[in-house]
């Protein structure tokens, strides 16, 4: 989320990660049933699968193999993490939910991205690059009105993408599911 301050916009973040390093988060797998371990340091929870090979009904004199797997805590639709002592899924499907009002006077825009985008851009990044295009668009439009010419838009969210994927490349990595979408808002205007 974007707000203005005078001319310069500001940063402030809705969300927080639901990664496996989140104390909150690892209590919560560990409750379930769960388990969290490290690799190649990145912080992975456990996926208990039964040992390859193995067939018939999974019994607890079943050898099981322990796969360090997802390097979040919730998630939509991951099955495989139910654990069947606990009755609770060890990846949480349930979201963790809240409301915000947003006074379009004070905030200019909202930025929903994927881990891809934040993983590479700290928000105050984002909000320079959001601005930036605002800002461009909006002297393209004021252009395009004196000389009856069309405007050339540049689109927010592209920007940002393509930031994203240039930092990845730069640093010699495959870019993570990088998505963005940007809501830019229009501060409210008097009812004549």
């Amino acid at each position: 989320m974007l707000f203005a301050d005078g001319k310069e916009w500001k940063a402030m973040s809705l969300t927080r990660e639901h990664k496996p390093e989140s104390k909150l988060e690892q209590e919560r797998i560990y409750k379930s049933g769960g388990k969290v371990v490290l690799k190649a340091g990145v912080p992975r929870v456990v996926w208990n699968r039964p040992r390859r090979g193995h067939q018939g009904p999974v019994r607890r004199s079943t050898p099981i193999d322990e796969i360090p797997f997802l390097s979040v805590a919730r998630s939509l639709g991951d099955l495989w993490s139910y654990h069947p002592e606990s009755n609770q899924f060890v990846v949480s499907p349930v979201p963790d939910v809240m409301a915000f009002k947003v006074n379009t006077n004070t905030y200019r825009c909202l930025i929903l991205g994927t881990d891809g985008l934040w993983n590479m851009l700290k928000p105050s990044a984002a909000v320079k690059i959001v601005q930036a295009a605002n800002d461009y668009n909006k002297e393209q439009v004021s252009l395009s009105e004196k000389e009856e010419q069309m405007a050339m838009w540049v689109n927010p969210s592209k920007k940002l993408v393509d930031e994203a994927l240039r930092r990845w490349s730069a640093i010699g990595c495959r870019a993570d599911n990088t998505s963005a979408l940007t809501l830019m808002l229009d501060p409210a205007r008097a009812v004549q």
